[in-house]
């Protein structure tokens, strides 16, 4: 390149001169041509470089006792905020806590007086326990800082379904729901159409969502299921950690 700008002036005046003034200018269209196309496709295949795990919206937010949206990096968390249906999920555990995920419950509504009372199986009920006990834990313990839960809708547990994350694992998002077992999950929804022929003669129960099969059908009241704990709120949880989420 020096060589040539020398060369350049060796000829001034000349229609040598004139040429090489054009090539030099040609070649340097070219090189900032090459480079800043070089740039654009580096940027434009690195989209990491701008952005980072924060400012990406999850459907899920981790939720500490408290709760405190914490980072998706961060634990240990007790609930999770669901930005697609709004509601604070109530998140199952393996801790021997009436929460763990492993008991189970048969269906009962204390304010109807509706359902089937203390079939199921938890160690701080020795009677047995049904959906009204567990939803009273975890109202009197106040967890992540709600105090209204309730069983979800089947609607709102179906809206969780999703592939697997795992060969073999349950349809739920492991990572948020760790402990989700391969099972059925009560909902509040009630229904006449009980699915199993054997026990028709029941005639009423509600609706259950299988986390093993990604399905949904009608089982008795009496019958022993896992449950998944939900809550409203106002309007969306933060994801920035240390503040709280507006509950109603």
């Amino acid at each position: 390149m020096l060589s040539l700008f020398v060369l350049s002036i060796n000829y001034k005046g000349t229609a040598m001169h004139i040429l090489i003034k054009k090539l030099l200018a040609l070649a340097a269209v070219v090189l900032i041509s090459t480079e800043f196309g070089t740039l654009y496709q580096a940027f434009k295949s690195a989209p990491s470089l701008f952005e980072t795990a924060d400012s990406r919206e999850y459907r899920f937010v981790k939720l500490n006792q408290q709760g405190q949206a914490i980072s998706n990096e961060q634990g240990p968390w007790h609930c999770v905020f669901d930005r697609e249906l709004n509601v604070i999920w109530l998140v199952g555990r393996d801790d021997e806590s009436p929460f763990d995920s492993y008991w189970s419950y048969s269906w009962f509504d204390r304010e109807q007086g509706k359902g089937v009372q203390q079939r199921g199986s938890c160690y701080f009920n020795k009677n047995g326990c049904d959906t009204s006990l567990i939803q009273q834990q975890a109202i009197e313990r106040n967890v992540c800082n709600v105090t209204h839960w309730r069983l979800p809708h089947a609607d709102e547990l179906i809206a969780l379904l999703q592939t697997p994350t795992k060969p073999n694992g349950p349809f739920i998002q492991s990572a948020f729901f760790p402990h989700i077992q391969k099972g059925d999950y009560w909902s509040q929804t009630q229904s006449h159409d009980i699915d199993t022929q054997a026990l028709t003669h029941l005639k009423e129960g509600a609706v259950a969502v299988s986390f093993k099969h990604g399905t949904s059908r009608v089982l008795p009241f009496r019958n022993a299921a896992h449950t998944m704990l939900v809550a409203d709120i106002k309007e969306k949880a933060p994801t920035v950690s240390g503040k709280y989420i507006e509950i109603k």
